[in-house]
């Protein structure tokens, strides 16, 4: 769970992705996060303290490590058993449709969030 992950704050069919259009991922985020809108109306993701760490269209970095990934998918388990395997380990089942075209995996973020700005 030390990998590092940048990239930009993406909402699509009201799921919280990362990323960019053609290579999205999907984050677990850990307890206590949450995500809501702000005054321009974009999506924010706040950590436990309260302290805005992501912005809808910005770009963040957060630690933490792929727990699925589907490509390449002739050196992958298949999707569905992975999906399955992080339902066990995790008790989160991934809703299907924060997992259309273009994601690539899920994301554990186990490791600091913030804004690259910071």
């Amino acid at each position: 769970m030390a990998a590092l992950f940048q990239g930009r704050l993406v909402v699509r069919n009201d799921c919280v992705l990362a990323g960019d259009s053609g290579n999205l991922t999907l984050p677990i985020w850990r307890e206590g996060f949450t995500a809501g809108g702000d005054e321009q109306e974009r999506v924010v993701v706040r950590n436990a303290e309260g302290d805005i760490v992501a912005v809808e269209g910005e770009v963040f970095a957060m630690g933490g490590g792929y727990v699925a990934e589907f490509e390449p998918r002739d050196k992958v388990q298949p999707r569905e058993a992975q999906l399955r395997q992080v339902a066990d380990s995790t008790g989160i089942t991934i809703p299907e449709r924060c997992l259309g075209p273009g994601v690539y995996g899920v994301w554990w973020a186990g490791g600091d969030v913030q804004p690259t700005s910071a």
